[in-house]
């Protein structure tokens, strides 16, 4: 370290560093270490960039620090050689300056670090190819490490990963501070470019500050789509980020010891393999439960969309599509596997070639990718698509499209998804929702085509926010056969990334990523690369838009060209003859393989023949059976191999003559394009692809490439383009030149190949190796690894007895070489979890042993397991499980939580409470076990809300019992008692440990008021409660509240029941309004859930696990309310019965209906005994001494005239709510018999007690008139329903029946019913014929028409008199109305006037025409009447002014007509006056109104009034009274 550190101050001659050893364009110098055992440093003056000072400059190349003088010799054998590289410029700028015996580096322009000869180097003759790949080695494929301080530091505590020298252009990419994409094959750097990127921003910004100035690391991920590649990433970046924290670690020597005693321990590990299971073992499955320390994260695409699919709770991809197809042909029906068999759903490559290919039945082979803006494309959208873009079945694309329907068809009939639909699925909740979880600064994406442009879409809506993204491909991997991939198009999408998310991000900055190309290769040389491009120039010159056009790729150095060999044959493999070889290849096919017996080549370790195809690959193993490597083009793509023998390339090819189009790409002038066809898309699109194919194949050699094709005819085309550009070899072949080839291995790059292969899944390759290596060990788990494959390969194509026999393979073959897991993993794959769960027992894997049993159903051992492996949150999920098998687990599950209480999480603790006290409340509400149940509830008490549940659980079960007590009458008080008093305890004690009640807190204890009211009979503290849940619009419990309202009521003394009679009316009708909304939304066709569930809650009900399905307790008031029973649909958990939802809701309306209507039918006896709503008022007032009157003794005032008819308009009101229970059939049947009387028994009372005007004492029409415009719209007109249904239909049927027609047009008139009174009117115009003139019925008079006689109903001068006072004809009215009257009073008893409410109408009619008489004297408007006779008829209609007026002649006589009409009656009456005593007494007042009114008829007035007088008998004092007055005034005042 001392010299090292001399060497870079420049004192070089100082300390005698500078001893020349060789001297031929470049000095090369050797340092001499004493006492170090010939300890040597080989170094020389060199130039190239420095990342220190961002420019080319002078610096020290160490070469070799070693003491082997043989290592020495071949070093400064090959700088002769490497030396040559250099241009004559460059030899000049590193010639040393020596100022005052110190060497200085000089620093320069950009300058090219070595020239890159195109076809010199490796053409000369004095240096043979293994030399010019030496000589690559040093110079291209050597990485050199910037020296430094912390360099020391860490190599000395076991650093052995240091960021290496790198070209300015990876350090502009490293540097560059935006997103961008990097291009380059593999070896150009770019991967080391990613993570170089990555621990140089971690390093440089490991710690950063939130605005609240916390501190954390930055969050960067890195995603690519191989587990291997994710693996080795990982595994360079912590050795990278390990060897960097070392520099800056202070530790002393004893520490220092113990770190490196550590190191060498990890370092006898340090050759394992990656193995499948490996990876991602300790990432969370969601994005939501991501810490920080799980940054730097790296994982695989399929790790990052699973972890979104939970992120997002995404259960299924599946979408339904409809085609058009066919898809049930019974000749081809999917193999359906065993139930034992674990499937997924998930389409992979293998399931789609097993499984779906051979059913499409056709030799395509598709490139098209996805539009990530579409879920896929149309027919005619595929049709349009650029030919010389996607130029592969430009000409079959119907038939393409075919396919591809018939795909998606039968994807769909079997519920499967592939990676599109995955990734479609995802995007398209990532649009709606952000990602969550911590925040991502950096992304960085390798291998990025490897992935589907919508998958980077997704990838880029994921991570809208972060700073930057980076993503590196690899263009010899995008041009493959089958990818659409183009970096125009990912440079697009993330162009548009940018500009968006500038709009998110609130940015004003237009950010344009950079795209950076990486053309220099590292590991292959220019006569590969040369060739390989030649093969692109092919590709742009045919289908040019097909891949992206880039700038072409080479390396430092030139090397070996390609050989070409002329004449081969399939014998030249061997040193047998023709006619042997087929007896070789059949015979032990086992044979060994050695220097002395084996008569086939033998190819190393980091050699292999690439062919075609699997068949090629077959054919090709039988022939050299294990003596190399042999891949097909598709295995070989991602993998390098210094020499690669491609074999009947060009003899297997699809494409057969139409190669010879090649040659049209040569020079005119050559002979070999004349004659050749014209290149055509139609006819030639399929060498898109082959060319692509054999770009792949020749970019595998990083060394040597030889091409060996038996058909001269198909590769003679190729062939001479390469000749004729100087860009292969042409050797003749015969026998044993390709032995030559062959290059032994030795065991250790044997071993070495093999882990590659093994971790990049080629287990059969694997075995091959691992033979030849003498590694047994690795050779067993390679076979077991490839049983494996083969076993889950045959899940998609054969029976299961084979499928079994696979797997057993398997299982036998990983417990062989002691992999338990993998073991176990087989067994779970064939649905055997109790086995898998039996080996993870064995091997003391006691988490993974209790996870397979859980899925083995066997909860008590998974949880037992769960708890050795001390993860005691999952066996308490485990016993969660097995609640369903048997309710010992709910047992189980409280004592092993009561257990470990403390180590058991809070969430999974109140999670799994909640299930068992969901499990003791449902046992003790179908079969009483309510002190279990509290007592397993007080057990789990951990925190508040526990203390909530518990006083739920106890209100729920106070409820059910009141409701019992209400509803059906199956409880008592004791047991509600007795709960009570245990609600008591927890709330106390909680009470006082609270600072803050909640809203929820508040609610309990109002619902706990509520129950003790109850008990204590209390109704105002029932009112308090139901006040607090209607402010808080808690429907249920405001239900009970007034449900317990009513109950109590009727309990208290008669006084206060009579007293509370209106209130009792209110809540009646407020718990009708709270259960009409879920009566009537049982039958309307779009239901309210709310509705129903808030019933559903009232009642107890529970939902099931189906929607259409609901449970009762055996104890609900449901299953007693109703004589038949609920029908059930099945058993549930618990032992409770199913019911369906229908029938439930059904139900509870029936027993809404039964309670409702009992309370109506109470309120009813008790209305009918309170004689403010049923009974008249006495005339005598509160003086009245009758013992038994049942009047209503009051001193009437209109206040009090107006709440009699509103308690009797709402007392009607509440009997109406019959009407919707009635219709819809909800009552019992004895009920539905009693609703129809009720109803017309309290419309008649209305009419009879508060409607009919009587007496201006008890009578007010202006409070009517007030108190009916009030009126609900509903009753009003279910008011007028009753006097259309009843009354008009009864008059219909008998039209001489006066008492029901006036009764009728007086209820009309005072509602303002037109309908109703034109109805009448039109009823009593119709005519009919008479058959005897002389017989004419009761109620009829005749009615002229010219066709006979004919006869009309009398009533319809009744609704003349209406009619025309609608159009203002007063005197036509009067005259109709004075007709009808005279009728009236001379046929009173044939047309049913006898009763005194039947004289009082009639009076009525005979007050108000009289009024219209007056109305329209020839005088002015100033006659004497009360405004109650205008009121009680008038108001409808707008007679003011009347007009026309009488003449006096006709005025007098419709006076005088009235007078004698009115002294017709009380002569008819007055003998009779103790029934009509208010009838004659209006009479006699009506006498003295026309007396006031018109002067000329006042003796008229006094003399009936003597003469009626000495007709009275003198019983009737108060009539007698009235006709001795002298004064008319006081006679009508007193009225």
């Amino acid at each position: 370290m001392k010299k090292l550190g001399q060497l870079s101050l420049g004192e070089w001659d100082t300390h005698e560093l500078r001893r020349t050893v060789q001297t031929h364009t470049i000095p090369v110098y050797e340092i001499e270490l004493p006492d170090s055992d010939g300890l040597k440093i080989l170094w020389q003056v060199d130039y190239g960039f420095s990342i220190r000072s961002d420019s080319f400059t002078q610096l020290v190349k160490i070469w070799a620090v070693t003491a082997n003088k043989e290592q020495i010799h071949k070093i400064l054998e090959n700088l002769l050689i490497v030396h040559q590289v250099y241009t004559s410029k460059h030899l000049r700028v590193v010639q040393q300056e020596d100022i005052n015996n110190v060497i200085l580096p000089m620093t320069f322009e950009d300058e090219e670090e070595t020239e890159s000869p195109e076809n010199g180097l490796h053409n000369s003759l004095t240096i043979d190819d293994d030399r010019l790949l030496k000589v690559h080695k040093m110079l291209v494929t050597n990485k050199f490490v910037p020296l430094s301080r912390n360099l020391y530091k860490s190599l000395a505590l076991g650093g052995f990963n240091f960021t290496f020298q790198v070209s300015k252009k990876e350090y502009e990419i490293i540097n560059n501070p935006t997103s961008a994409i990097i291009i380059g094959r593999s070896g150009t750097g770019k991967t080391t470019c990613i993570i170089f990127r990555q621990i140089a921003s971690y390093l440089n910004r490991r710690f950063c500050k939130t605005s609240n100035d916390k501190t954390f690391n930055i969050r960067q991920i890195f995603i690519t789509l191989s587990p291997n590649l994710c693996h080795r990433v990982n595994e360079y970046f912590n050795k990278l980020r390990e060897s960097a924290m070392l520099a800056g670690k202070k530790i002393s020597m004893t520490q220092f010891y113990e770190y490196r005693r550590k190191k060498e321990e990890e370092e006898v590990d340090g050759d394992s393999m990656f193995e499948e299971g490996n990876e991602e073992d300790d990432i969370p499955n969601s994005f939501h439960e991501l810490a920080d320390h799980h940054f730097p994260l790296f994982i695989t695409y399929d790790k990052f969309s699973r972890m979104l699919q939970e992120t997002y709770g995404i259960k299924n991809f599946t979408k339904q599509r409809n085609f058009d197809i066919d898809i049930h042909d019974k000749e081809e029906k999917f193999y359906q596997k065993s139930s034992f068999i674990k499937t997924t759903n998930f389409v992979d490559y293998n399931v789609f070639r097993k499984r779906y290919w051979p059913r499409l039945i056709c030799k395509f082979d598709c490139e098209l990718g996805s539009n990530p803006e579409v879920n896929f494309l149309s027919r005619e959208d595929y049709r349009s698509i650029s030919i010389k873009k996607y130029p592969v079945f430009s000409y079959d694309r119907d038939k393409i499209y075919d396919l591809f329907e018939k795909y998606e068809a039968e994807k769909t009939r079997n519920g499967h998804y592939d990676s599109i639909d995955r990734t479609k699925a995802i995007l398209r909740l990532a649009k709606k929702t952000a990602l969550g979880g911590p925040h991502i600064h950096e992304v960085y994406i390798d291998e990025c085509q490897d992935n589907q442009i919508v998958d980077l879409t997704l990838i880029l809506k994921v991570f809208d926010r972060v700073n930057n993204i980076f993503l590196a491909g690899d263009i010899a991997q995008c041009i493959a056969r089958g990818s659409s991939f183009r970096f125009e198009d990912l440079h697009a999408l993330l162009y548009n990334w940018e500009r968006t998310r500038v709009k998110i991000n609130h940015s004003n900055i237009d950010i344009n990523p950079n795209r950076f190309e990486l053309d220099i290769n590292y590991r292959s040389h220019n006569g590969i690369l040369q060739l390989a491009s030649s093969v692109i120039k092919l590709i742009w010159d045919f289908f040019p838009n097909s891949i992206d056009k880039l700038s072409h790729e080479h390396s430092k150095i030139g090397g070996p060209q390609p050989i070409f060999f002329n004449g081969f044959q399939r014998k030249h493999l061997t040193d047998r003859k023709e006619s042997e070889l087929d007896d070789v290849c059949t015979y032990n096919k086992q044979r060994r393989i050695d220097d002395d017996e084996n008569p086939l080549i033998e190819f190393g370790a980091d050699q292999v023949i690439i062919v075609r195809d699997d068949k090629a690959k077959d054919q090709l193993k039988k022939l050299i059976n294990k003596a190399g490597l042999v891949m097909t083009v598709f295995e070989a793509k991602g993998m390098e191999f210094n020499d690669v023998l491609l074999y009947n390339f060009f003899t297997d090819s699809l494409a057969c003559r139409k190669w010879r189009v090649i040659l049209s790409a040569l020079n005119e002038n050559n002979e070999n394009s004349k004659g050749v066809q014209t290149f055509s898309h139609e006819k030639h699109y399929v060498l898109s692809s082959e060319l692509k194919n054999l770009y792949v194949a020749v970019t595998r050699a990083r060394q040597r490439l030889w091409i060996c094709e038996e058909n001269v005819e198909y590769s003679k085309p190729i062939r001479e383009y390469w000749e004729s550009r100087g860009l292969i070899k042409i050797v003749e072949s015969k026998d044993k030149i390709v032995s030559n080839l062959a290059k032994k291995s030795e065991s250790y790059e044997w071993n070495q190949r093999g882990k590659i292969l093994f971790e990049e899944r080629q287990y059969e390759q694997a075995i091959i190796c691992f033979e030849k290596s003498g590694n047994e060990e690795r050779r067993k788990l390679a076979n077991a690894y490839y049983l494996q494959q083969i076993a889950k390969d045959s899940t998609n194509d054969s029976d299961d007895n084979t499928i079994k026999f696979n797997f057993f393979n398997a299982i036998n073959a990983f417990k062989e070489c002691s992999r338990p897991g993998q073991a176990a993993l087989c067994y779970q794959d064939i649905g055997m979890y109790k086995e898998a769960g039996d080996i993870y027992v064995e091997n003391n894997m006691f988490e993974s042993a209790a996870r397979s049993y859980l899925e083995a159903n066997m909860w008590h051992e998974a949880g037992g397991y769960f708890e050795k492996a001390k993860k005691y949150d999952d066996a308490a999920l485990a016993y969660k499980d097995g609640f369903l098998k048997d309710s010992l687990f709910y047992e189980i599950a409280t004592e092993f939580m009561l257990k470990y209480k403390q180590k058991i999480s809070k969430k999974t603790y109140c999670y799994i409470a909640h299930y068992i006290k969901i499990y003791y409340h449902a046992t003790a509400i179908s079969y009483g076990k309510f002190e279990e149940a509290v007592e397993v509830y007080k057990k789990l008490i951990n925190n508040y809300e526990d203390i909530k549940e518990i006083l739920e659980f106890l209100l729920y079960i106070c409820r059910i019992n009141t409701l019992n007590e209400i509803m059906v009458s199956i409880a008592d008080s004791s047991t509600l008692q007795h709960y009570l008093s245990k609600m008591n305890e927890f709330i106390v004690k909680m009470e006082s440990q609270l600072i803050r009640k909640s809203e929820k807190w508040n609610d309990l204890i109002e619902e706990y008021n509520l129950y003790t009211a109850y008990l204590d009979k209390d109704i105002n503290k029932t009112y308090e409660c139901i006040q607090y849940f209607r402010r808080r619009k808690k429907l249920a419990t405001e239900f009970h509240a007034v449900n317990i309202w009513l109950q109590i009521l009727p309990q208290l003394s008669e006084i206060q029941i009579k007293n509370r009679h209106r209130e009792r009316l209110h809540y009646l009708l407020w718990m009708y309004e709270l259960a009409l909304p879920f009566i009537k939304n049982i039958s309307d066709k779009k239901r309210d859930s709310q509705i129903e569930k808030n019933f559903e809650d009232i009642f107890c009900v529970k939902e099931a696990n189906d929607l259409q399905k609901r449970q009762i307790p055996f104890s609900n008031p449901l299953l007693h309310v109703h004589k038949n029973s609920i029908e059930y649909v099945g058993e549930a958990m618990n032992n409770q019965r199913i019911y369906n939802v229908n029938n439930v809701h059904l139900r509870i309306s029936q027993c809404l209906a039964s309670r409702i209507f009992e309370l109506i039918w109470d309120a009813n006896k008790k209305g009918r005994d309170i004689p403010d709503i049923s009974s008249q008022i006495c005339y005598e007032f509160t003086s009245c001494e009758k013992p038994n009157c049942l009047n209503h003794h009051v001193i009437t005032t209109p206040s009090i005239l107006h709440k009699r008819l509103e308690l009797a308009f709402l007392q009607y009101t509440l009997m109406l709510k019959l009407d919707v229970l009635y219709r819809r059939r909800l009552l019992k049947e004895e009920q539905s018999k009693e609703v129809l009387g009720l109803q017309r028994w309290w419309a008649e009372r209305l009419v009879k007690v508060h409607i009919r005007y009587q007496s201006p004492q008890i009578s007010c029409p202006e409070v009517t008139c007030m108190v009916l415009a009030n009126l609900s719209s509903s009753t009003r007109k279910e008011f007028i329903e009753i006097a259309r249904k009843r009354w008009l239909y009864e008059l219909n049927n008998n039209v001489s029946n006066f008492e029901v027609m006036l009764k009728c047009m007086f209820i009309f008139q005072q509602l303002k019913e037109e309908w109703g009174i034109n109805t009448f009117y039109r009823e009593m115009s119709k005519t009919t014929k008479l058959l005897n003139p002389n017989n004419l019925p009761i109620g009829f008079e005749y009615c002229d028409d010219q066709n006979g006689y004919h006869r009309i109903p009398v009533g319809k001068r009744l609704s003349l008199f209406f009619h025309h006072l609608k159009f203002d004809h007063v005197i036509e009215a009067i005259l109709n109305i004075k007709v009808f009257i005279q009728y009236a009073i001379s046929k009173n008893q044939k047309v049913n006037l006898v009763t005194s409410d039947a004289f009082g109408d009639l009076v009525s009619l005979m007050e108000f025409a009289t009024s219209l008489i007056f109305a329209v004297s020839p005088r002015c408007c100033d006659f004497f009447l009360p405004r109650s006779y205008l009121v009680n008829y008038f108001d409808t209609y707008s007679a003011v002014p009347l007009f026309p007026k009488y003449d006096r002649k006709d005025y007098l006589t419709a006076v005088k007509n009235s007078f004698d009409q009115v002294q017709q009656l009380l002569e008819l009456l007055i003998c009779k006056e103790r029934l009509y005593l208010l009838v004659i007494l209006r009479l006699i007042r009506l006498l003295i109104l026309i007396g006031l009114n018109e002067s000329t008829f006042i003796t008229r007035v006094f003399s009936l009034f003597k003469y009626l007088n000495n007709k009275v008998s003198f019983s009737s004092a108060k009539i007698k009274k009235y006709l001795k007055q002298k004064s008319k005034e006081y006679t009508i005042k007193n009225f």
